[in-house]
């Protein structure tokens, strides 16, 4: 029987604005893809109990609150406290992804706004994956209990090598040069660009760079356990 995986690809439709994406896969968590028009706003309204991610994938935006302003031109990260309020202004058409969260315990205020531009993210190495990966981390497991974010980049030929972690739910999301293979446990199925995977909770499962292809993609990972505490 073959591998039937929860995808979502955002590629060639132009006509949506904000889209929920993966409804249901991961325990408490929400996703939600926007394309956004230049000189568009929008306004996320404060919320005690949820954390609210955003990544800049595309296009040139603001996020702005009553006492701050970070403007982003490149792939970036952004999160403020729950009880603020977030407009986000857009300078040219962009896109940008949304996660909530659950807020599972108290946040340092000191950290908050957190701004990251992606190309200036710590890099670190992992042992699944070879030394002319690069690895980011965005976001770490001491920001926000529960959830992390990451990318893996690298060019082929090249493997992640399969490796399995029960307690964390994940999600990848690959950019527009990624085309690879995704090994889950004893399946392999092709992973092409834009799109948004749920990669099955406790499976051993790895990435296979072809030569003259490339990985680039994000990892979003959620404790759904509550086993992770910053």
């Amino acid at each position: 029987m073959s591998l039937v995986l929860n995808k979502h690809s955002i590629g060639g439709d132009s006509s949506y604005r904000r889209i929920s994406v993966l409804d249901g896969e991961v325990k408490e968590a929400k996703l939600y893809y926007h394309r956004m028009n230049n000189s568009e706003k929008y306004m996320l309204d404060s919320c005690e109990n949820v954390v609210t991610i955003f990544f800049l994938l595309s296009g040139d935006v603001s996020f702005c609150t009553k006492t701050s302003k970070y403007n982003f031109s490149e792939k970036a990260v952004y999160i403020n406290l729950p009880q603020q309020q977030v407009e986000i202004q857009t300078h040219m058409d962009s896109e940008i992804i949304e996660i909530k969260w659950p807020k599972l315990g108290p946040l340092d205020s000191n950290k908050f706004p957190y701004a990251q531009n992606y190309i200036n993210a710590t890099q670190y190495r992992d042992a699944c994956k070879s030394e002319k990966s690069i690895s980011r981390m965005l976001i770490n497991w001491n920001l926000i209990d529960g959830f992390a974010l990451g990318s893996v980049e690298t060019e082929g030929f090249d493997i992640v090598s399969k490796h399995c972690h029960p307690d964390k739910d994940q999600i990848f999301f690959s950019f527009d040069e990624n085309s690879v293979k995704l090994l889950i446990d004893e399946d392999e199925e092709a992973y092409e660009n834009n799109c948004f995977v749920h990669i099955p909770l406790g499976s051993n499962h790895g990435v296979k760079v072809d030569k003259g292809s490339k990985a680039h993609y994000l990892w979003m990972d959620f404790d759904v356990l509550g086993e992770i505490k910053r």
